[in-house]
């Protein structure tokens, strides 16, 4: 399924094409995952937590090539509208800043507090996790980086 009015109208059919041929060359890998996409923005006006899921289902099902150029779509050029997807993409951006604040810190042999840790991770603060990943490689401490 490449249509994307087709796959916002029928979501499931969607995930299945995109399951069914993630992995063919990448120009119709693509199309069917750029399709895939509208149906979970489509879904995610009604039902967001079905519509996590059926992203993930997709992505997952997609060639590495096709995923790329996809995840490369998402990040810089196409514009989601619905609610969902911004606050999907925005989770991700601040768990993935999260992470590499972690990564930082027990790179540098730092050891993490659960107390510690459950605070970083919980952020979702743009700006203080990416303040924060600058601050790591300086600090001695996590708590000196998180305040506490």
């Amino acid at each position: 399924m490449t249509d994307h009015a087709a796959a916002a109208a029928n979501p499931e059919l969607a995930v299945l094409s995109a399951i069914a041929h993630g992995g063919d060359e990448l120009e119709r890998a693509l199309a069917v995952g750029q399709a895939g996409l509208s149906a979970v923005e489509a879904l995610g006006k009604v039902d967001a937590e079905r519509a996590v899921i059926y992203f993930d289902l997709i992505r997952a099902a997609l060639s590495d090539a096709a995923r790329k150029a996809i995840d490369a779509m998402i990040s810089q050029k196409y514009e989601f509208q619905s609610d969902f997807a911004l606050r999907y993409i925005a989770e991700g951006k601040a768990e993935g800043r999260a992470s590499s604040v972690i990564g930082v810190l027990e790179a540098r042999g730092i050891v993490l507090t659960a107390e510690a840790r459950a605070r970083i991770l919980g952020c979702t603060d743009l700006d203080v996790l990416d303040d924060w990943v600058r601050r790591a490689v300086r600090v001695e401490y996590a708590e000196e980086l998180i305040g506490e």
